[in-house]
């Protein structure tokens, strides 16, 4: 019988430490997704003026009246002849003997004017990813089957040894 007592105590103790415990955690993936957008609009507005050409003649009249002082004049000016030109951009003055003035020619090119207004509408989207990971809960099992045997070892013990006491074994 005393083996007994050595017995059991040994193999409660084997039991407590060899039972099974585990543990489980949980973990919880959150996925947020964040969205934006770019969204680039740009309007603009041509406005274009085009200037037709000029052509244009003056005379200017040296006449006096007084035939001594007109010859002077006409003598003075009779070979007076000037022209400048650059692209479609000219003039010319030369002196009329005929009708006895200054003729002034000139000759002014198209031109085009081109103004353009700009207006930027700018929209933005992103797009991003994030992912998240929480512990949530973490459970231990720690009371199996070795502790039930174990408290039924302790048990049966309790009762061997009330009943040796009491005499009946």
């Amino acid at each position: 019988m005393e083996q007994i007592y050595k017995i059991i105590p040994t193999t409660i103790l084997l039991l407590i430490c060899v039972s099974c415990g585990s543990t489980k955690k949980k973990l919880q993936k959150e996925i947020v997704k964040v969205k934006d957008t770019v969204f680039v609009q740009r309007d603009s507005v041509v406005i274009q003026k085009i200037n037709q050409t000029i052509k244009d003649t003056l005379f200017v009249s040296v006449a006096t009246g007084n035939k001594k002082i007109d010859s002077i004049i006409t003598k003075r000016f009779k070979d007076f002849k000037t022209s400048k030109q650059s692209g479609e951009n000219s003039y010319k003055v030369g002196y009329d003997i005929a009708k006895k003035g200054f003729r002034i020619t000139s000759h002014v090119g198209a031109t085009s004017n081109i103004r353009t207004h700009q207006k930027d509408s700018i929209y933005k989207n992103k797009n991003t990813l994030i992912k998240k990971e929480k512990k949530q809960h973490i459970v231990r099992n720690r009371i199996s089957i070795g502790f039930y045997l174990s408290l039924l070892l302790i048990i049966l013990l309790v009762i061997a040894y009330v009943l040796k006491r009491l005499k009946i074994i």
